[in-house]
Order: C-alpha cells, then structure tokens, then sequence
C-alpha cells in the first residue's frame, strides 16, 4: 500500500545498522533491507530483497534472520504434515526431531520427522530462502542457513527450498541444503521428489547428485586427480598430458572426456590406437560413454570420427570387464 511505498523510497535516507561492513556505495541495499524486515519481508517485496542482498549476502541474512523465529517449528504452529498425502495440521509436540501434530484438529500423528511436518509461508525469512534457492543465489543461501533460517518452510504444494533448486539445477545449493537437514526423498503435494523436479525440468546434473548413474560412483573427484596426468586430462594441461602416459583402467582420455576438455580429448586421439580409444574403466565406462553422458557433443564427434566404438558405449558398463 502507499504507506509502505512511502517507507521504502525513505529507506535510502535512514542510517546503516550499526556495525555493517559494507562500502558506502552498497549501504543502501541494507537500508532498504531492514526496512523490507520491519514489514516482515512480504511475499510481493521478497524480489526486491533478494536483489537488495547481492554482494551483501552476509550482511542480509543478518538482518533477514531477525525473522527466523516465526518459522520455527513449535507448539501451535501450523503446518502441512505428511499423513500418506499432506494435510493441513497443528504441532502439539516438539521433542528434539520428532514431532506431534493434530490433523484437521482431531487426528493425532505422533513421532513425524521434522521433514513431515513442514512450515509453509509466503513471506518471511523462510520464503527469502525459497526464493534465493531457486534463483541460483548460493551466497544469500548459505548465508541464510548460517543465520539460522529453517531449511524447511514451504509453499502451500509442499515445495521446498531443495525443490526449488533442484528444478532450476543449481547443484551447490542442493548440497548446501541437504547438509542443512532438507529431505531429498521429500515428495510435494503432486507426489513429485527433489529428483523428479529436477527430471521434469531436465536437471540433469541434479538428478545425478541424487541418482548417481555408474560412472558418477566411479569417477568421483578424487579417482580422477590420483595422479599427475589425469590431473592433467581434467583440467586441459596439454604439456602435463605430452609427458606422462597412462596408469591404471581410468585413462586420461576417459576423464577429458568426461570433464569435457576438448583440445584434452584432440592431443590424447592424436597418440591413440583401438585399444586406447575403446579402453574400459573397471566398470566397463569408455571415453564415449562419458562423453555421450555428459552431452559433450563435439567431443562425441572426435571420438566417434577416430572409430570410438558405439556398442560398448551403449552398454552402461555392463558386460565391460570387471
């Protein structure tokens, strides 16, 4: 309403909070923060919050976790509770994880997760979350989860912070979020996973944090920069790769594929024969498997072109030599 616009154009005019570590050129984004706080960071204003926040994430999530507590989990606070579908409920009971509700005012369910018994808020420190999740803002994320805001409040569908990164693919902020607490087996009011967001939205990448496929268990970070030369093929270290040759069944050929380093993938093809193209990891994975499953095109093209052989691609590791 025309009060609350007539705050917000003063809010540039009002005095940082004390103790803020921001350049005088960015001061204003947290004038107009803390004035979008006092108002309780209504659903209509979250944007302009989370566009108030960039580059001054930890400084927001301070100011924006004044309003934590009202998304916190206790007696009397409604929410949507998982009774086979999700219902409309009341928390009676708070004890450590487990928590007690009363459905539609008369079913009690005891003992439900935290992750069954969801806040659900349009506005508030929660729903900044939400937003900032889905919009790829993996700073004011964090930030948030550091300042204590519930990693759990919903909309009224039960879609979650996690849900909405997931769906918009932003993988880092998933991680963040699960190791906050948030349920990646949690399903919303459409029946539909953190995984199947992601799916439907095609994700690929979350659904493969969630659903690792073969070559995601094997070729971990760490099996491919074991050594020097695959350390090489991963990052696109063409000298490193001309001096050093292969050790093992993971090949530097395999992992510039799958790390998508196409002048990587040009320099290995220029010194490779059959056995080296067509290679198998221990689980059976070729170069051209990992390419394909990456959707490195280009590099499908070069293997392909040099005679990498499609039908053990297509295999997904099975058959390959254990």
């Amino acid at each position: 309403g025309a009060a609350f616009g007539d705050a917000f154009v003063k809010a540039a005019q009002l005095p940082v909070a004390e103790g803020a570590a921001v350049p005088d050129k960015e001061a204003w984004r947290l004038r107009v923060l803390a004035t979008l706080v006092r108002k309780g960071l209504p659903a209509a204003w979250l944007p302009t919050a989370l566009e108030a926040a960039k580059g001054v994430a930890r400084e927001a999530a301070h100011e924006a976790g004044k309003l934590a507590a009202a998304d916190a989990l206790v007696v009397g606070k409604r929410v949507l509770a998982l009774d086979v579908i999700w219902k409309q409920a009341v928390v009676a009971r708070v004890e450590g994880d487990a928590v007690d509700v009363k459905v539609q005012g008369w079913d009690e369910k005891k003992g439900l997760p935290r992750t069954k018994a969801l806040v659900v808020a349009s506005d508030g420190a929660g729903a900044l979350l939400r937003l900032a999740a889905g919009a790829g803002d993996a700073a004011l994320v964090e930030a948030l989860l550091d300042a204590g805001v519930n990693p759990l409040v919903a909309d009224e569908r039960a879609n979650t912070p996690l849900h909405r990164a997931a769906a918009s693919g932003h993988v880092a902020i998933c991680r963040a979020l699960v190791a906050k607490g948030a349920d990646k087996e949690e399903e919303n009011t459409q029946n539909q996973s953190v995984a199947g967001a992601a799916q439907n939205a095609k994700q690929h990448a979350v659904v493969r944090l969630f659903e690792p496929t073969l070559s995601d268990r094997e070729f971990t970070d760490e099996a491919c920069t074991c050594t020097e030369r695959l350390r090489a093929a991963a990052t696109g270290d063409l000298a490193t790769l001309a001096r050093t040759q292969d050790a093992g069944r993971i090949t530097a050929l395999m992992v510039a594929s799958r790390r998508k380093q196409l002048a990587a993938v040009v320099k290995l093809l220029a010194s490779s024969n059959a056995s080296t193209l067509n290679a198998q990891s221990a689980e059976g994975c070729t170069a051209l498997y990992l390419a394909a499953e990456e959707g490195a095109e280009p590099i499908v093209q070069q293997l392909l072109t040099q005679g990498a052989d499609a039908a053990l691609a297509a295999s997904d590791g099975e058959g390959g030599p254990k």
